[in-house]
C-alpha cells in the first residue's frame, strides 16, 4: 500500500490478488479508506488501463467490531474518476 497525505492526500495505490490469484495494481483517486487493512474482501468499480486498474469506488467487506458474526459494508468514493 502507498499513501502519502502529506504528498497527495487523494491518491492511494496497492496491489491486490483477485479469485483467480491475478496480482494487480490498484490506483484510487481518493483517500485510504480506513480499516482497508482489516478488509476480508473488497469489491471494486472503475476500468483498467493497461495493467493498472483505476478504482472510482471501494466497497470493503470487514468483520463487525460490534457484533462478532455480522459484517461491516463501508463504501467508498473516488474525489475525481477520469475516463
Amino acid at each position: 500500500m502507498h499513501y502519502d497525505p502529506k504528498t497527495n492526500a487523494n491518491h492511494f495505490s496497492f496491489y491486490m490478488y483477485d479469485n483467480d490469484s491475478t496480482e494487480c495494481q490498484i490506483v484510487f483517486n481518493g483517500s485510504k479508506p480506513q480499516d482497508i487493512e482489516r478488509s476480508e474482501q473488497i469489491v471494486l468499480t472503475g476500468k483498467m488501463d493497461g495493467n493498472v486498474f483505476h478504482a472510482s469506488k471501494i466497497l470493503m467487506k470487514c468483520p463487525s467490531k460490534y457484533n462478532q458474526d455480522k459484517v461491516e459494508v463501508t463504501e467508498t468514493n473516488a474525489t475525481a474518476f477520469n475516463n
